[in-house]
């Protein structure tokens, strides 16, 4: 009986040594998988980077546009969210500071925007929550906890952004510091909304909009004019329009990324933008 109990014992010691090495191999060929997978990506970004500096120095003059314009990655996220250290007009009219100084003409309940809306419709979240995000924090400044805070939820202003000064002159809760900005996937992928034509801008001088009428003409420093299978680059020009009129005519990428201070669709397709030379 010792013998044979112990013949069990060494079975089931051997079978659970083989059970480990399995996961050890598995863990091990998912390590590899995703290094060379961050590796590939990292080429990819390096021959980017390249064929945009390369097309700076053939890129013609900008055309004259009217209609279609396309956004993705780290310029997405500066139009939608701003820069980094002053945040965009989301943060400016979503504040219960601005409204207090009547400067945001948003109310809770109501539409935030002047027109009708021909394009995706628009969710925002202002997340200090962000796994990474530049702007996330356990707490901030006056000790307020980070929050998920529900901006405006299918084109309706839901809630300000307040710290607890301004909640106490408009009697709203504290949210505290607004954080990034946080918009749901959309329904259509990014492959749909390259239809062409279309300009495609990879990168503004500055995008400064006016924090109050969102009204903005921002210079162009590289983009493409796509049509007929042809990507033609050209650099200068102004892109002219108002941010919530775009907002208002969108589609929005089943595709999402982050990029620092800003959670969302990694492409849009902005429906009816100008350009001017």
């Amino acid at each position: 009986p010792n013998h044979e109990l112990r013949i069990m014992e060494l079975t089931a010691e051997v079978a659970e040594l083989k059970r480990q090495q399995q996961q050890e191999l598995q863990k091990h060929k998912e390590e590899v998988s995703l290094k060379d997978a961050k590796n590939q990506e990292l080429e990819e970004q390096i021959e980017q980077k390249t064929r945009y500096t390369l097309d700076l120095f053939e890129a013609g003059s900008p055309p004259s546009w009217q209609g279609p314009v396309v956004l993705r990655n780290e310029v997405l996220a500066m139009f939608v969210a701003g820069d980094h250290l002053g945040g965009g007009v989301l943060q400016a009219l979503g504040s219960a500071a601005s409204k207090y100084a009547k400067t945001s003409s948003w109310e809770v309940g109501k539409s935030v925007f002047r027109g009708d809306i021909k394009g995706d419709p628009l969710t925002v979240w202002a997340n200090r929550c962000i796994p990474f995000g530049t702007n996330s924090n356990r707490f901030d400044e006056e000790g307020l906890p980070a929050q998920r805070v529900a901006l405006i939820c299918e084109n309706e202003l839901v809630a300000f952004a307040a710290n607890q000064r301004y909640a106490d002159y408009l009697n709203l809760p504290a949210t505290g510091a607004f954080g990034g900005v946080e918009l749901p996937a959309g329904q259509t992928k990014s492959s749909a909304l390259l239809a062409e034509p279309y300009v495609e801008i990879i990168q503004f001088s500055w995008f400064n909009p006016n924090s109050v009428t969102g009204d903005f003409a921002t210079e162009i420093r590289l983009g493409y004019l796509v049509e007929n299978g042809i990507r033609k680059p050209f650099r200068g020009g102004q892109l002219v329009g108002n941010y919530l009129d775009a907002l208002a005519d969108v589609r929005w990428s089943a595709e999402t990324g982050f990029f620092g201070n800003y959670l969302g669709p990694e492409t849009a397709r902005f429906n009816d933008l100008k350009i001017v030379g």
